[in-house]
């Protein structure tokens, strides 16, 4: 059976700001990356803060600033291209387009 692939949608975490949700989502991320290396795909924004920065693991990055085109268009595209499994949102509706597992 192939690993499973894990998408954990992080473009929504910003260089300028660190508060509750922000710090919930690195360190979720980092224990997920610990615990199934290899199988956790980030979808970032170009400037992600260098926490997420540090983290090793599969990166798709996007120039895409507006929330509407990056959460309902390239998010669910870049997913389905990264071949994911599930796709988790954190701080967003899942993407109308996403027809996998979230």
């Amino acid at each position: 059976m192939a690993p499973s692939r894990f998408g954990v949608d992080a473009t929504w975490l910003r260089t300028d700001r660190l508060a509750g949700i922000e710090r919930y989502a690195m360190e979720l991320i980092r224990a997920l990356v610990g615990l199934a290396p290899g199988e956790i795909v980030l979808f970032t924004r170009s400037d992600l803060p260098p926490t997420l920065a540090a983290i090793e693991a599969e990166r798709h990055e996007t120039q895409i600033l507006g929330r509407l085109p990056l959460d309902q268009g390239w998010l669910p595209w870049a997913a389905s291209r990264a071949h994911v499994d599930l796709l988790h949102t954190l701080a967003s509706p899942t993407p109308l387009l996403w027809r996998g597992a979230s």
